[in-house]
């Protein structure tokens, strides 16, 4: 991971290295859905965008020279495909105004540098990132981004350093969780085979002693077991089980 990040959050909207605009067919252009930091696009705005560019279409097809109504939308070439990283909503309503070009700035960059410009694109332009999606873009940030420390997430973002740490936090809490949740489905697997062969064992037992001690065994097991799903504690490897 290059160090970009950590020498300034303005790259995400200042000094960012771009060709000049230029008008690119929308059939070039593949969305990249790596890219979205918003979780679900804007009905309400792709279709109030897509207004102003039929109505940008249709004065172009009098004859007029109008002005694009948008900033451009922000591409980058993966090697072999012009990808679309910010401005999915006006490329969304750029399809439903049936346009067949688009106005885009190619950004020059590495894939990290073109994600981090993603995930601060909406912080000072466009539409402001709702409740829903500014969890969601801190959490793809801190999932994509792990090296770095909340406060750059949050400076990019445009949200408060204490929301960008209980983020943080969440996620940690949430995936301490499962990997319990997977000990524990782990263990029980392994206490139900140890029950079934140990019950085989004992049908083929004639000594009454044997059998009674495998069923305290058994038992002690079980109980073992439970206490450890009651208070939610990593569960123990077999090999505290002999």
């Amino acid at each position: 991971m290059t160090n970009f990040i950590t020498k300034s959050a303005t790259v995400s909207q200042q000094n960012v290295a771009t060709i000049s605009p230029k008008f690119v067919e929308l059939s070039a252009i593949t969305p990249g859905d790596d890219f979205r930091y918003r979780a679900h696009d804007d009905k309400t705005a792709v279709d109030d965008c897509a207004v102003l560019l039929t109505e940008y279409k249709e004065a172009k097809a009098k004859g007029e020279s109008p002005k694009y109504p948008f900033p451009p939308v922000r591409i980058w070439h993966d090697g072999t495909t012009l990808v679309l990283i910010t401005g999915f909503q006006r490329f969304a309503a750029a399809q439903k105004a049936g346009l067949d070009e688009i106005l885009v700035e190619e950004f020059m960059g590495t894939e990290d540098e073109a994600h981090w410009l993603a995930v601060g694109d909406n912080r000072t332009h466009g539409l402001r990132l709702r409740y829903g999606d500014l969890q969601y873009c801190v959490e793809k940030a801190l999932k994509r981004f792990s090296e770095q420390k909340p406060e750059a997430i949050a400076e990019v973002v445009g949200c408060s350093r204490a929301y960008a740490y209980r983020i943080q936090k969440e996620l940690s809490t949430s995936t301490s969780r499962r990997n319990e949740g997977g000990q524990s489905q782990s263990f029980e697997k392994r206490l139900n085979c140890r029950i079934a062969a140990l019950d085989k064992f004992m049908k083929e037992q004639s000594s009454q002693d044997e059998r009674a001690l495998i069923i305290e065994k058994m038992g002690e097991w079980v109980e073992k077991w439970e206490s450890e799903q009651r208070i939610g504690l990593p569960v123990v490897t077999t090999t505290h089980y002999g």
